[in-house]
């Protein structure tokens, strides 16, 4: 009974047990149980004990005098919390029936509220008030209030009809960097004549935007899967995770590679140096966090120096394509 009460007794050596003045000795015993695999050891109570705990484990007699007077505590105590549990189920049910009545209440208080507002709306068209006689309308007075309404409809339609037309001309500008192409070999779609300045410039500024998503899209796959990346640098850095609570504190601006792609898709890079910075900084972030001889500080310096030295024959390569691009056009 005392090594059970030592094993769940929440007492500490600043806190003192109030139940037995036995309860830090049995704590003290459960330690030295725990590695104690000596079958003549001379510590107090350590043979006798384990050999309790053994027998209670393999024992199966229910009148049995040495295991009783443990499994009868231990029925009481979950018989205890079987009654706790049983009771926090009920006062959750008892309030969740106050709620669903005070919800009850409230829809027929705003039920009886509505339908106040709607007859005193009803008796004010008919020309009267809440406290006088009611009064009938004369045919100069209906005249004009259907003309007023009639209106005021038309102002509303016909404020709806411009937003409609606003949104149409909009979507007609928009044009989806994904989806445009350019000039090459015939296959692209014209500009018609009647596109204005600002729907050709935004043609053009989605062009660029897909050449440089097909350009750059093969070296960022390149370092995504090469053999040194490993899944380090393609997924957002978890601090929680990974255990580095001050990690935000030393990398104020994270990246990945994950991030890199998704915003290359998206066209989100209107520029070169947009993506070149982006790349550098997920491997400048490792380089920075971990030390010298970690291995994610060590994987981040390959990957970035096998960057820099494709970068240059990509950016040429890139330069022969608009080349070639622009002569086709001309």
């Amino acid at each position: 009974l005392l090594l059970r009460h030592a094993s769940q007794c929440p007492s500490n050596g600043e806190k003192k047990c109030l139940v037995t003045p036995h309860c830090a000795a049995m704590k003290h015993l459960w330690k030295h149980i725990a590695t104690c695999k000596d079958h003549q050891c001379t510590v107090p109570h350590c043979v006798s004990s384990r050999f309790v705990l053994s027998h209670y484990h393999r024992c199966k007699d229910k009148k049995c005098p040495v295991c009783q007077p443990v499994r009868v505590i231990s029925l009481k105590r979950s018989r205890y919390q079987q009654q706790l549990q049983q009771q926090k189920q009920n006062a959750a049910k008892n309030q969740t029936n106050k709620q669903a009545l005070n919800g009850n209440k409230t829809k027929q208080v705003t039920k009886q509220v509505v339908q106040e507002q709607a007859l005193k709306k009803r008796r004010l068209l008919n020309g009267a008030s809440s406290n006088a006689p009611s009064q009938k309308l004369t045919a100069e007075q209906i005249q004009a209030k259907q003309r007023t309404d009639i209106k005021t409809r038309e102002q509303q339609l016909t404020a709806y009809r411009m937003k409609q037309a606003r949104l149409q001309r909009l979507n007609m500008l928009r044009i989806d960097p994904r989806r445009a192409r350019s000039c090459f070999s015939g296959t692209g779609p014209s500009l018609p004549l009647s596109l204005t300045r600002s729907a050709i410039m935004a043609h053009l500024r989605a062009l660029k935007v897909e050449r440089l998503q097909t350009t750059f899209a093969p070296l960022l796959r390149k370092l995504m899967e090469s053999k040194h990346n490993k899944g380090v640098f393609n997924e957002p850095v978890d601090p929680v995770a990974l255990n580095i609570p001050d990690y935000r504190k030393v990398i104020k601006h994270p990246m990945d590679l994950g991030t890199v792609r998704q915003k290359l898709e998206d066209g989100k890079y209107p520029k070169i140096k947009g993506f070149i910075h982006d790349v550098k900084l997920v491997f400048n972030n490792a380089i920075s966090f971990n030390p010298p001889e970690h291995p994610v500080n060590v994987w981040a310096g390959l990957l970035l120096k096998s960057f820099e030295s494709d970068l240059p024959k990509v950016m040429q390569k890139m330069d022969k394509l608009v080349r070639k691009r622009n002569d086709k056009c001309q």
